[in-house]
This record gives structure tokens, sequence and C-alpha cells, in this order.
């Protein structure tokens, strides 16, 4: 397939790691309102230690596969040099963080997910410009397999904001109406009989499994790049994923159609 090389910006939404296949993913939204994908394959994870330290690192990762650059950067008081160990692979990775803490070597960013150390060493900030060839995707307008990215100050992305918002009872948690608005333009799904004259935007459900999969397929069919609201996280989002398991229902809100799931802190 004949792969088209566009030179654009966007606004990078998610950030995360295949540790299967050692590539890092950037997912956001181009300057002309197209969704993208765009796959780093030269990534790998990495981490820094202490200059003082590497001795006794070398010793404790002597059978991780690993590369050592030169100290290019100081700790936050500037009294030391730091280095940065880069792994091959992310389970290597994972396995020499395991090893320095068993050493009691501190690392400074080990903390750090490996997306996040990337948008620091990388200084990106959210804004990113990718130039590289391009496909068409499934779940996205647009595939970048393997483009130059590179920070930007500049980009005029407008995002797809959704707000949502949810009524429940009060004592057995059933959803009895579910709202979204993107746009400057809105919905509401509600768990009763539908009146003679429901006015527009309003749809009314016979049973909370109706009201749910067609409020998720609201949401699948705004395609939005953020879920907002009051209380959204910490109320509406568990919550629907609650009722979505109770009755067996796919909580497929994303693009992918994937399953998502909520983490509490």
């Amino acid at each position: 397939m004949r792969r088209r090389k566009i030179k654009g910006r966007g606004f990078v939404v998610h950030c995360y790691a295949d540790p299967r296949k050692d590539r890092l993913y950037l997912v956001g939204r181009l300057e002309d309102g197209r969704s993208f994908a765009a796959v780093d394959g030269k990534w790998r994870p990495s981490l820094h230690i202490f200059e003082r330290d590497g001795d006794r690192a070398r010793n404790a990762l002597s059978s991780v596969k690993y590369e050592a650059g030169s100290p290019t950067l100081e700790s936050f008081d500037g009294r030391e040099k730091l280095l940065r160990l880069v792994f091959f692979r992310h389970r290597d990775y994972n396995d020499a963080r395991s090893r320095l803490e068993q050493a009691a070597i501190p690392s400074p960013n080990g903390d750090l997910k490996p997306p996040d150390a990337y948008f620091i060493l990388n200084h990106i900030k959210g804004s990113v410009e990718l130039d590289g060839g391009t496909r068409l995707g499934r779940f996205v307008d647009l595939v970048f397999p393997d483009p130059q990215i590179s920070p930007t100050d500049e980009s005029k992305v407008s995002l797809k904001v959704a707000s949502i918002d949810i009524e429940t009872d009060v004592d057995d948690g059933t959803i009895l109406a579910a709202a979204m608005s993107l746009g400057g333009t809105g919905l509401v799904r509600v768990l009763a009989e539908a009146p003679d004259d429901p006015g527009e935007g309003v749809f009314f459900h016979p049973s909370e499994t109706s009201l749910l999969s067609a409020f998720l397929q609201d949401i699948r069919k705004a395609d939005p790049d953020v879920l907002t609201g009051w209380n959204f996280l910490d109320f509406d989002f568990p919550q629907l994923a609650q009722r979505c398991a109770f009755h067996r229902l796919p909580f497929a809100i994303s693009r992918s159609g994937d399953e998502a799931k909520f983490f509490r802190p």
C-alpha cells in the first residue's frame, strides 16, 4: 500500500506503551480535525540513576541488556550528574527497576510511567509536529507508522470535548437518566415511559439496559477526545462502568470498541 507523506501539527490526547511490541503510541487530533495515531517504533524505555551509583548499578544489572549514556542531566540541586540507562525491551526495563530497588539504588525518575518520561525527555507538552508516511486507520482517521515527532508550541487544534452527566436512584444505583453535551448540541436519555410529546433531543427507554446500550453508542458516534463533567471521574464514569457490568454489557466507549476499565486511585 502506497503511503502518503504528510507534515502536520496536532495535539496528543493520550500516550501509551505496548510492552509486547516495545512500541510507543501517541493518539490525538490534527489541526484539520482528523483523529490520528502515531507509532514510535524506535522508542526505548529508560530511567536515570546518579552517576555515583554507576558501578553498583552495573553489578545489579549484570544480566540485563541495556546501554548507559554519558551524563547529560543533573539533579535538581545541581550537585550530582545523572546517568541515563536505555533498555532494549520493556521487560528489561521492568526487571531493572526491580533489581535497582532491591540493591537500594535510587532512580530520580524511576516512578514515572515510560510515556510520561518520553514526554519530558522530548520536551513534548501536548502539541506536536508529525512528519512521515501515513495510511488510513481502522479506529482513527490517519495512522503515522513511524514519523518524525517534534514538539511545537503552536497548534490550532480543536479537541472534541463531551460533557457527561447521569442521574441515579439513591437506593439501588439504577441510572435514571444520562445526558451528553458536545459542540453546542446535546441529548438526554431517560428511563421512563415516553410522553406524547418527548421534545427534541430527549429519548425514553423502557429499561436501564436499553438506555445504557444507546448511550454508549452515542459516545462512540460522537468520537470525543475528552470526556468530562461535574464529578465525572469520582461518580459518573465508575457508575456507568458498574451498571454495565451489572447488566453484563460491554463498557465499550472507545474508538477501538474495546471495553473500558475504571481504575480506582
